[in-house]
C-alpha cells in the first residue's frame, strides 16, 4: 500500500467511521434515469468507430499520459482522428485503474490498485 502512495491513516479513519454509523445520516444517491445515446458524451457501442475532434482528444490523452500508439494517430486525417470500439475499450482499460474509485470492503479499501486481485476476479476487464 506504501508503495502506491496510500493513506493508510485515512483509510482506517474512513472505515472506523463508517463502522461507528458517522456516515448513516446521508441519504443514498437515486439515478433519476438514464441519459441518451448522444455519441458526444454517452457513445452507441454498436458503432463501428467514431471521427472526433483530433486536438481535443490527444489534449484529453495528453492530460492521463495514456501513450501516443493508443490514441491510433494513423487513423488521423487533417483535424479527425478516428476510434474504434476496440481502441475506445483499450484505453478505457487503461484508465480503469487511473480513474475508478476505491470500493471500501472492510479489508481492501484500496483493492482496485491490486492488479493481480482484480485480474482474478475478472480477467477481461482488468
Amino acid at each position: 500500500m506504501e508503495m502506491h502512495n496510500v493513506d493508510m491513516n485515512l483509510s482506517q479513519e474512513i472505515l472506523d467511521n463508517f463502522n461507528a454509523g458517522t456516515y448513516d445520516h446521508y441519504e443514498p444517491i437515486r439515478a433519476g434515469g438514464i441519459p441518451g445515446i448522444d455519441n458526444r458524451t454517452i457513445l452507441d457501442m454498436n458503432a463501428e468507430g467514431w471521427s472526433l475532434d483530433a486536438e481535443t482528444v490527444l489534449k484529453r490523452a495528453e492530460t492521463f499520459n495514456i501513450p501516443k500508439e493508443m490514441m491510433k494517430p494513423e487513423t488521423r486525417c487533417k483535424d479527425t482522428l478516428f476510434l474504434s470500439a476496440t481502441d475506445l475499450a483499450s484505453i478505457g482499460r487503461f484508465l480503469f485503474p487511473l480513474l475508478s474509485p476505491g470500493v471500501l470492503n472492510g479489508g481492501s479499501a484500496t483493492s482496485y490498485l491490486d492488479r493481480k486481485k482484480n485480474r482474478s476476479f475478472n480477467e477481461d476487464l482488468y
